[in-house]
């Protein structure tokens, strides 16, 4: 079975920092340089879930606007979660 779940910009970003913070650990980075990676990462996770609840809104939004609301039974949590994986990573 496949994992057909997106990642949104934000958690791409994060996944790329990851793998920056342990090429400094690997390759013997000052404690400075590890410690301003794990800085950034931790702000940019804080951010996961206000970019979780735009995304729902913006789902939302959009139902609400569509010409043909009723044909869409999806709630913007379920669509996250279908689409994203509901912050899985």
């Amino acid at each position: 079975m496949t994992n057909n779940k997106q990642q949104t910009a934000l958690q791409e970003h994060i996944t790329w920092l990851k793998k920056q913070l342990q090429h400094c650990i690997d390759g013997g980075y000052s404690e400075s340089w590890i410690y301003t990676y794990q800085l950034v990462i931790d702000n940019a996770e804080s951010m996961l879930e206000i970019e979780k609840e735009r995304i729902i809104t913006a789902y939302k939004v959009g139902k609400i606007e569509s010409t043909i609301p009723n044909q869409i039974n999806t709630t913007g949590n379920e669509y996250y979660n279908e689409t994203y994986g509901g912050g899985e990573q």
